[in-house]
């Protein structure tokens, strides 16, 4: 993927949660049930996906170049859930837009989803143009190159966790893939992460990313790397933390719920990005605007 354009306009989904709600007793054999029940009970709002179908439509009149989906777009790792996704992200195709897509702890949801990896049976990105020998089905993690100025590096660091648990890994053999990746980066390129987690080890344990303090530890050594987006927290997030060593952190906040839906729109031109926080209010509107320097 190479957007051959010196401006480009990027969109930031994440936390579809595409849902279909089982009554199959066989559920009571996994995690699944779990998911369930916070869908009847608590989840409710992320059932309805009227506002999401308007996406596509909107991101094409803002001309959007690509869009970055920062994992979870299932609720419970069906089959069912995933043809839903992977209809909503083919309205894209048809549009033109192409996008890169990480799973989330939802995604895995279950040990036998995990397993046989059926998150790649619905969703592969585009192939590498920069590590041809790096994918996210075998590896965990691909690069990306953007433009000429910007690559990107999705990685996946979601598993099935126990039923009270949403915890993800960033194991070691990742770590020293993206390490070596990283030692290959030429100096002039400017880099965006793409993971489903937050690095820091503020939220409760059960939410996790275990070994983040190793992903903080990276990012802090590498200040070409300017960009982290991640999901999972359902909180919409701006963080500037490069006074701190650390890159600008962008939670693009839960796209799915129709009640505090959010996405990002990033504009990227030479070395200046402008923000804009859209969220649903019975449409899509622009609720705030940031612009950074980028050196």
């Amino acid at each position: 993927m190479i957007l051959n354009k010196n401006f480009i306009r990027i969109a930031h989904i994440s936390d579809l949660h595409f849902s279909k709600i089982s009554y199959h007793p066989s559920q009571f054999l996994t995690k699944r049930w779990v998911g369930n029940v916070n869908l009847l009970l608590f989840r409710r709002d992320m059932t309805s996906k009227e506002h999401l179908w308007q996406l596509p439509d909107f991101l094409e009149k803002e001309k959007v170049d690509l869009v970055l989906v920062s994992g979870d777009l299932s609720c419970t790792s069906m089959t069912d859930e995933f043809q839903m996704a992977a209809e909503f992200l083919s309205t894209l195709k048809e549009k033109n837009i192409p996008y890169l897509v990480i799973p989330g702890n939802h995604d895995h949801y279950i040990k036998e989803a995990y397993q046989a990896k059926l998150f790649y049976q619905f969703f592969q990105n585009p192939a590498s143009t920069v590590r041809k020998d790096l994918t996210l089905k075998d590896n965990r993690i691909e690069v990306q190159k953007i433009n000429e100025k910007w690559w990107a590096i999705v990685f996946d660091t979601a598993l099935p966790t126990s039923f009270l648990s949403s915890q993800g890994l960033f194991p070691e053999d990742l770590e020293n893939t993206l390490i070596e990746v990283l030692k290959t980066v030429p100096k002039d390129v400017s880099l965006m992460l793409v993971n489903h987690y937050p690095f820091f080890q503020n939220d409760i344990p059960k939410n996790r990313l275990v070994r983040g303090r190793k992903l903080k530890k990276i990012l802090e050594k590498h200040p070409n790397i300017k960009l982290y987006l991640h999901g999972h927290t359902h909180r919409e997030t701006i963080a500037d933390l490069r006074p701190s060593s650390l890159p600008i952190i962008l939670d693009s906040g839960c796209t799915g719920d129709r009640k505090r839906g959010s996405f990002h729109i990033m504009d990227l031109k030479n070395d200046e990005l402008e923000l804009s926080v859209y969220k649903w209010k019975n449409s899509w509107d622009l609720s705030e605007k940031q612009s950074f320097s980028i050196t």
